[in-house]
């Protein structure tokens, strides 16, 4: 099961929460495809388009292979409110990588629960602080600065996070 808690100010941010536990078979493989989530106001709500031709990766804050087991919560990973623009670098490579080592820690804990977002982080700009990012499509979709990922193994005082620039040259910070 996964929670999405949204906050609509702008910029659009999500942060995901989900509890993700070994169970029972695994549900038939089929075709999904990033659709819009209908109970957002359509003022907020990412259509694909707003992706199209961008460069950007439609990147599952909630891993969709992490929730095969339920046909109903592994369509919903394909809602675009469970997706952020990412750099094709991160998300194939280092985020993809980060997916599958959360899947690897259910094969030895109870309950591995992950809480992930994008990050709007602020740079130095003629001695101030400021916080600058890309608009896609014509809903405005916020491309975020970084992305951060947090594994908590039950059964073990165990911490993990991650944090990740959306770029291809990625830096990761770890802490155990």
């Amino acid at each position: 099961m996964f929670f999405i808690k949204f906050n609509l100010s702008y910029p659009r941010t999500m942060m995901l929460f989900f509890r993700w536990v070994r169970c029972g078979a695994k549900a038939r493989n089929f075709k999904l495809f990033p659709k819009e989530d209908c109970e957002i106001h359509e003022y907020f709500r990412a259509q694909n388009l707003d992706f199209k031709g961008t460069g950007y990766d439609r990147g599952h804050l909630a891993a969709a292979a992490n929730h095969r087991k339920s046909p109903t919560v592994l369509q919903e990973t394909f809602l675009l409110s469970n997706i952020c623009p990412q750099h094709p670098g991160l998300n194939r490579k280092l985020w993809k990588r980060l997916e599958i080592y959360t899947r690897s820690l259910a094969k030895h804990f109870n309950a591995v629960y992950v809480c992930s977002g994008p990050l709007y982080l602020p740079k130095q700009k003629d001695d101030k602080l400021v916080v600058e990012y890309q608009l896609l499509g014509t809903h405005h979709i916020a491309v975020p600065t970084h992305f951060f990922k947090i594994i908590l193994m039950e059964s073990q005082d165990w911490l993990e996070t991650f944090n990740f620039h959306n770029n291809i040259f990625c830096i990761i910070f770890r802490s155990s």
